[in-house]
């Protein structure tokens, strides 16, 4: 089965007949197109990838001439670029993985500190792990960039809460949404393009035991429907590792309803969020060339492994065929910069024992200041 998808201005294709196929094909459900495409990444879930050849390796990457090659334990992956310049992936995965047995899967979903099956490990994996940077590369081509961000909309207010991870913009967002009908747009990699329009990005949420601490409404949510094993399991790894210590992933959908879920909008407001030990909140303007170089740290460090492999090949004597750490930041640079041209970046300084409301009520001064 092959089916299409629309991520901004970007087409591509997932097709295969494995259970990590359908899982993905759940996760991307919400930006799927219904009718074939033109696209320009095809994810091809094969049994079958022919050798590389001519080749130089570097760790467990091979790379040819418009060709490289990834060997992990569970995985091999081959990408290259077609005659129509289209990024092709082969993705094999290793046969074990799918004849464990019903007994072995219950055990590794209960120790999961994200209840997840291996099939459904497998294919988070795919998406931090290869979907992400490959779209982000392909993406700039395409005059549209990822941030670190939580983005959402209402009515005509569209905002980006950027931060490095952990600082609070997902619990912020959350309130937000569930409290004062904004819709969801993203959480972890935001999307923008060149005329600053956020857009919908189809990752499942990944929501910690921290980001439900005092908030009943969203408890509720993200526990409703789940088995009493499912249950057990977080409240053993809540006491035992602490509110960092376990999480669920889980779709904007199913956590918030489909009606608080949008698909893009113009950015209208940027708050970068940072914690410091200033005793009460601070907020400040900060200039465009700050934002994207902070943008563009963090995101280099969300989409590892693009750097490893990066800095992989460009150490060798073939041309790669994924871009210069470098290069990619510019193209990012540039986008942003034409992006952001009609709004005016803030710093939110939070202190240290503010907590999800504090923030939530602070960012909720801001937009109400500037209505």
């Amino acid at each position: 089965m092959k089916k299409y998808y629309k991520l901004a201005l970007l087409n591509f294709s997932i097709e295969g007949s494995n259970s990590i196929v359908d899982s993905l094909f759940d996760e991307f459900s919400s930006i799927e197109i219904k009718d074939k495409c033109n696209t320009s990444i095809d994810f091809i879930f094969t049994t079958d990838i022919q050798p590389l050849e001519k080749f130089v390796q570097v760790e467990n990457i091979l790379i040819g001439q418009n060709k490289f090659q990834i060997n992990n334990r569970a995985l091999q992956y081959q990408v290259y670029i077609d005659e129509q310049k289209k990024l092709k992936v082969l993705l094999r995965y290793k046969e074990k993985i799918y004849n464990r047995s019903i007994l072995r899967n219950k055990i590794y979903q209960f120790k999961n500190f994200n209840y997840l099956t291996p099939v459904e490990t497998h294919a988070k994996n795919f998406m931090y792990n290869i979907f992400d940077y490959l779209s982000a590369v392909k993406l700039v081509e395409h005059d549209a960039c990822y941030l670190h961000a939580s983005t959402l909309k209402n009515n005509d207010k569209c905002i980006a809460l950027m931060a490095w991870g952990g600082v609070g913009k997902t619990s912020a967002m959350l309130k937000l949404v569930l409290e004062d009908e904004w819709k969801y747009l993203s959480d972890d990699l935001g999307l923008i393009d060149k005329n600053g329009y956020l857009w919908r990005t189809p990752k499942h949420m990944q929501i910690y035991a921290y980001n439900i601490m005092g908030q009943p409404l969203l408890e509720k949510n993200l526990m409703a429907d789940r088995s009493p094993l499912d249950k057990l399991s977080w409240h053993i790894r809540l006491l035992k590792n602490g509110p960092k210590g376990v999480k669920r992933r889980v779709s904007a959908e199913e956590l918030l309803g489909e009606k608080n879920v949008e698909f893009n909008g113009k950015l209208t407001d940027l708050f970068y969020l940072e914690r410091s030990d200033t005793p009460c909140f601070e907020i400040s303007t900060v200039s465009i060339d700050n934002i994207i170089e902070r943008s563009n740290s963090i995101l280099l460090n969300e989409l590892q492994p693009f750097t490893d492999y990066s800095l992989a090949m460009h150490s060798t004597s073939i041309r790669p065929i994924i871009p210069k750490i470098s290069t990619f930041v510019e193209e990012c640079s540039s986008i942003l910069y034409k992006a952001l041209q009609s709004v005016t970046p803030k710093l939110i300084k939070i202190p240290l024992n503010a907590g999800p409301d504090d923030l939530a009520n602070f960012i909720r001064s801001q937009l109400n200041s500037t209505l």
